[in-house]
């Protein structure tokens, strides 16, 4: 189960997919998979690439993923199994401009991409690299530091922001302002509070008042709000209500109960990103305040009466709105271009949105026109040209994206198309069959398969997870307790 969910969440954002680098000379295409609760990844050849032994694992940014193991330390691999960095250490940040922020020992230091380290442990505090330069602090004043380690800026303020846009927040006597490169103040001193610069934009808190300021120190407008954030791709999240604290299962539980679960990739394990949140922002969710989106005015353009808005889809930036349980799609100007009044949605896949209302499921456009006249008892989001569709007699098939029925209903169960082949259940027996409903192959000792990717599907036999190719193949021999979906790295 925590594959499957894993899996999901890392589908959901579509910036998470895995993709080598300028780090990495070439890719590996690797899978999750648990035996006995411990992670660790395999190749398509069945060899191990990172040993299943680990209790968390975290996708670090590149081609790099980090480890937690039994005794709560950290340790830090590439997609090739090659370790980057051993598992000592309390703490391993994302990998920001080439770099690794670490903790061990109570102190803090830098790793390069190598493992080399670049940078002692000898930091009280420290923030990732952002525009070249560290925030540091010892004996609780902070500085900046290059990535030689040399002091740019001295360790003279009582807090420090990363660099963003040039400049960065500074707190000197109970006041933030912005400095620039040099260390002259460009904003002077005067707020409570102070977040870096977003899209041309600040974040403050001034005489007790969340504000926008631009690079003049001006401010642009107030944001009359219990909790604001900062902007991305034009539109900032405010709240207004309070709640107990949330957390990723209860996000979990937000977006899985409104998006239809769909085959994901690998995994992702930093739920809060689904809020385009930092993660020193996730203590302050509350699941139960009200939520909504403003734009650089200041104008309220998705109204703050929504239980939940987040995350981002597609190209276009549509935002997932929940409210009183129904379900809609929002673009960032505050149109609603899905209204939300469904139960449930998948997202745009293949310009087709999949939605539940009242008892069926339906298929419409992006401009909520339905695509056909039909109504299902459940259905798939589009894969290859092709969505499954269950019928009221409960029975499964496949139609194109014009709404025709392309493979008739006459399947227990099916698995999404992600090639020229996939599984169907007919009889009680798992088979795989192709996009003409043709079974090209029966796998009776099968009792669950997932969906193929990179031309390889996760199967059960005999209570254990394997794999199979498009031919019906075992090609990993089964031995997991979860095995997730190939993905390239």
């Amino acid at each position: 189960m925590q594959i499957r969910k894993y899996c999901f969440l890392f589908a959901l954002l579509t910036c998470f997919f895995f993709t080598a680098n300028a780090f990495a000379a070439s890719y590996n295409v690797i899978a999750l998979v648990e035996k006995n609760d411990q992670k660790g990844f395999v190749d398509t050849n069945g060899e191990t690439i990172i040993p299943t032994r680990y209790n968390e694992i975290k996708y670090a940014g590149s081609v790099f993923i980090l480890v937690k193991n039994a005794n709560g330390k950290w340790g830090c691999y590439d997609a090739n199994g090659r370790s980057i960095l051993p598992e000592n250490f309390d703490y391993i940040s994302n990998l920001q401009e080439g770099v690794f922020l670490a903790k061990k020992d109570g102190r803090y230091g830098y790793y390069d991409i190598h493992g080399s380290n670049i940078i002692p442990h000898r930091y009280e505090e420290a923030t990732p690299f952002s525009q070249q330069l560290a925030a540091v602090a010892t004996d609780k004043k902070y500085g900046y530091i290059d990535k030689q380690g040399n002091n740019v800026l001295a360790e003279q303020y009582d807090d420090a922001a990363p660099f963003s846009e040039g400049v960065a927040a500074v707190k000197v006597q109970k006041q933030y302002g912005y400095i620039n490169k040099a260390g002259s103040f460009v904003i002077s001193p005067r707020f409570q509070d102070a977040k870096p610069f977003s899209e041309q934009l600040a974040l403050v808190k001034e005489d007790k008042q969340y504000r926008f300021i631009n690079h003049s120190g001006q401010v642009r407008f107030n944001a009359p709000y219990k909790w604001v954030y900062s902007f991305k791709n034009g539109l900032a999240e405010v709240r207004n209500k309070s709640g107990a604290l949330i957390t990723p299962d209860m996000i979990w539980s937000t977006v899985a109960s409104a998006i239809v679960p769909f085959s994901g990739l690998l995994l992702n394990p930093h739920v809060q990103d689904i809020l385009h949140i930092s993660s020193n922002d996730a203590d302050k969710l509350k699941p139960n305040q009200k939520r909504g989106f403003i734009d650089k005015n200041g104008n309220l353009v998705i109204d703050v009466k929504n239980n939940f808005v987040g995350p981002y889809f597609g190209p276009e930036h549509w935002i997932l709105v929940v409210k009183d349980h129904k379900s809609g799609f929002v673009d960032n100007s505050g149109n609603f271009r899905i209204p939300a009044e469904y139960k449930k949605l998948s997202p745009v896949e293949e310009n087709r949105i999949a939605v539940l209302k009242d008892k069926f499921w339906y298929f419409v456009d992006r401009s909520n026109r339905p695509i056909n006249n039909a109504q299902y008892d459940s259905a798939k989001p589009f894969t290859h040209g092709l969505a499954a569709v269950q019928n009221t007699d409960g029975n499964w098939g496949f139609i194109n994206t014009s709404g025709d029925t392309v493979i008739q209903p006459q399947f227990d169960d099916v698995r999404s198309f992600h090639t020229g082949v996939t599984a169907a259940k007919q009889n009680k027996e798992w088979v795989l069959i192709d996009k003409n409903g043709n079974i090209l192959k029966h796998l009776p000792e099968v009792e669950d398969i997932k969906d193929f990717f990179n031309d390889l599907a996760a199967v059960k036999i005999n209570d254990q997870w394997g794999y199979i190719n498009t031919s019906g193949e075992i090609v990993i021999q089964p031995q997991f307790s979860d095995a997730g979906f190939f993905s390239k790295f």
